[in-house]
């Protein structure tokens, strides 16, 4: 009987040294990723998640167009639904890490709390779905894309002799594919096998249509992340690389920006991290 133990006991031993030479860098993201959204954490992992995760430089230009000066004093209070409220009470619970308000094309107020400074790369989170679409627009304007009305399937080969072939560019780009994906439950899981190196256009198959597509609007991050598919199929270039060339470069930013990265491949549902500045 001992003499069995010892024999499971050591296939177990070499099945987790076996898992931990194979996934070992994996599992270690995941954790210091699980980590960084704990609450005490999130304020600084919003503003270096590109230093905890695998990420790549998208530099700027050459030439910098620095926001000129008109500074006034931000209000004491404000009113909302009827009630005044605290205008440093509201940031503080709402945990701002930075506030720049422009108007008339010069900065009227920029101030950063918890940590953050005019050199802090934010986290876009979903800010980054438009920077996305953008890249589609140039693609189609430079003929990389026939149309926002082809089929997905067109530029993912995964997509292709599957009922993913109804859905359009456009259906992709207006949240209406009909994918039956639910932002809640389903991201999670597809975001942790992808860290695993099993491809995301593989894992989006096969959760098939729910809803004819371009007939009902559900906020789904997987349209971005299609999206992002196509345009780096269609064009040839990775996400960041193509993002650097057509706009990063060209609109007078004063910082290098980040892109993180999910199994070598651009978060395109919400990887980017920019500066307030260059935001505005």
């Amino acid at each position: 009987m001992k003499k069995y133990f010892r024999i499971g006991l050591a296939i177990v031993v070499v099945g987790i040294i076996t898992i931990g030479i194979a996934y070992g860098d994996t599992i270690l993201l995941i954790y210091r990723s699980i980590n960084a959204f704990k609450e005490e954490h999130l304020a600084h992992s919003f503003q270096t998640m590109y230093e905890i995760q695998p990420s790549t430089k998208i530099s700027k230009g050459e030439k910098v167009s620095k926001f000129e000066y008109n500074l006034v004093p931000l209000i004491d209070t404000f009113n909302f639904r009827g009630e005044d409220l605290s205008t440093e009470a509201f940031l503080k619970e709402t945990k701002t890490s930075g506030l720049l308000v422009v108007a008339n094309n010069k900065i009227a107020y920029e101030k950063y709390y918890l940590g953050s400074d005019e050199n802090t790369r934010f986290s876009s989170n979903s800010v980054c779905k438009s920077f996305v679409s953008a890249l589609v627009g140039i693609a189609i304007d430079e003929g990389y894309i026939e149309s926002v009305n082809d089929s997905v399937a067109k530029y993912i080969k995964e997509f292709r002799n599957t009922e993913m072939e109804k859905i359009t560019i456009k259906d992709c780009l207006q949240m209406s594919s009909g994918i039956d994906f639910d932002e809640a439950t389903d991201m999670s899981k597809i975001s942790m096998t992808n860290m695993f190196g099993i491809s995301k256009m593989k894992s989006i198959v096969k959760f098939g249509l729910a809803h004819e597509p371009g007939t009902y609007r559900a906020y789904s991050s997987i349209n971005t992340d299609i999206l992002g598919e196509i345009v780096s199929n269609a064009t040839g270039y990775s996400l960041s690389d193509y993002m650097q060339e057509k706009i990063w470069s060209q609109i007078g930013v004063e910082k290098d920006a980040y892109w993180t990265l999910s199994n070598n491949k651009e978060l395109a549902n919400g990887g980017l991290h920019i500066s307030l500045r260059d935001y505005a």
